[in-house]
């Protein structure tokens, strides 16, 4: 019995098959109990009664119950309550006053996976000291915060119905993570984000953007993700006050070129990610005036890239490691495209109708050179068609580099190999082989 347990601190009762609580059951632990978890159990609404005598409660944990609702002002005589967490429950809308009380107290919310459609404009209206607001995995169309939430850190509102940003919130100064993926939102209002020592997630993927007009990325962030939107280009001032981004992904828009803006931030991007938009053309790299970029991976993959410019990846040289190519329409490739890019070790080509003519011979110094060449085939001529691009005959090939001939690869003697990874060996180096996936 909790009665004989006055001095009790911290009570977990998880994964039990509690219906309910009764009115006196915390009556001796009203001052002395911090944290308090029913997770996981069967406690309705009518059970919230109970725990108004824990003045003390700092952490409450309710999640994987059976509410559907929340009366006004349920936690008000929790003076100190600074964690609520409600996920996986049942609730379909959150009211005026059902935060009444807590607005200089509370710092953690989580109402993640329930089924909350209605959320009043004035829920969290007082709440501007959160640090962390989840409200992912409901059914909110609208949703409105306070116009400064200077101590918020993460703000999740992934997997919902959103339409557009979430009105009045326009400083979010200091925020770590902000997760508006997989909604609706077609705009975004004028709103800078980021400015914190450092952003780690800012992700707008899955959604309807069509134009950034109007939005700044500021500070450092080690993830930008704007993929799986409709954007044909990004305003020249968007990421201008972007000091560096670890990956920024642009990939699934509408992109028929690389756009100026993110040409210009090269020098603070890492990995960028291009793939699956409308891509035909690389032609040069905007000069950065003296600037070096730090791109190391670039992933242009299922675009439909064509042709490539000498001068295609110059600007890149001296930080590009990582090419990825795959599910293009290149039918060859010429050694002035790679012999600007000291620092390349992996050039991935798989699913470009590459034609192995003499043209093509030199591909084979690739592995002399020290790049690793992912597995791609021969599209034609028909004599050569499905060989290995490093391993097809070049012996008719007329003033062929006699060096080019001497180079004996293991791997044109084998099987193509069905695991993600293999090693062979040759007389004068190790090459390590990757085969991508035929999708």
């Amino acid at each position: 019995s909790l009665k004989q347990l006055s001095g009790l601190e911290v009570l977990i009762l998880d994964d039990n098959a509690i219906m309910s609580l009764h009115g006196d059951l915390f009556n001796n632990q009203s001052s002395t109990l911090v944290v308090l978890s029913l997770c996981h159990n069967q406690l309705t609404a009518d059970s919230l009664a109970a725990l108004e005598v824990l003045h003390g409660l700092t952490e409450l944990h309710l999640d994987g119950n059976m509410l559907t609702s929340l009366p006004d002002g349920p936690f008000r005589h929790m003076l100190s309550l600074r964690t609520l967490s409600l996920g996986h429950n049942l609730l379909t809308e959150i009211g005026s006053n059902t935060f009444a009380g807590l607005g200089r107290i509370l710092e953690y919310l989580r109402l993640d996976n329930n089924a909350i459609s209605e959320i009043s404009a004035e829920a969290f209206r007082s709440l501007a000291y959160l640090r962390e607001l989840d409200l992912s995995g409901n059914a909110i169309e609208e949703l409105e915060l306070p116009n400064a939430m200077s101590q918020l850190r993460i703000l999740n509102l992934s997997s919902n119905h959103l339409v557009e940003f979430p009105a009045a919130l326009r400083r979010i100064e200091l925020i770590d993570i902000l997760d508006l993926s997989s909604n609706a939102i077609s705009e975004l209002p004028t709103i800078a984000i980021g400015g914190a020592p450092y952003a780690g997630v800012i992700d707008f993927s899955d959604n309807l953007l069509a134009d950034l007009e109007g939005v700044t990325f500021v500070g450092d962030i080690g993830e930008l993700n704007l993929s799986q939107n409709q954007l044909e280009d990004i305003p020249t001032g968007c990421f201008e006050k972007m000091s560096s981004v670890g990956t920024l992904d642009l990939s699934s828009n509408k992109l028929e070129d690389i756009p100026l803006a993110v040409q210009s931030a090269a020098p603070g991007i890492t990995t960028l990610r291009l793939s699956h938009n409308d891509i035909t053309r690389l032609g040069v790299w905007l000069h950065l005036g003296g600037m070096i970029p730090s791109i190391s991976t670039l992933d242009l993959t299922y675009n439909g890239i064509a042709d490539l410019t000498s001068e295609a990846f110059v600007e890149l040289g001296q930080s590009l490691v990582s090419l990825d190519l795959k599910h293009n329409d290149l039918t060859t490739l010429r050694a002035d495209h790679i012999d600007g890019l000291p620092a390349l070790q992996e050039l991935h080509l798989y699913g470009n109708p590459l034609i192995c003519d003499c043209d093509l011979a030199w591909m084979r110094s690739l592995q002399r050179w020290g790049i690793n060449v992912s597995w791609a085939f021969c599209a034609g001529p028909e004599e050569v068609k499905d060989d290995v691009i490093v391993c097809y005959g070049i012996n008719r090939c007329p003033d062929v580099d006699q060096a080019l001939l001497a180079i004996n690869l293991t791997m044109c003697y084998e099987t193509p190999p069905t695991s993600t990874t293999t090693t062979t060996t040759t007389t004068t180096t190790t090459t390590t082989t990757t085969a991508p996936p035929e999708t």
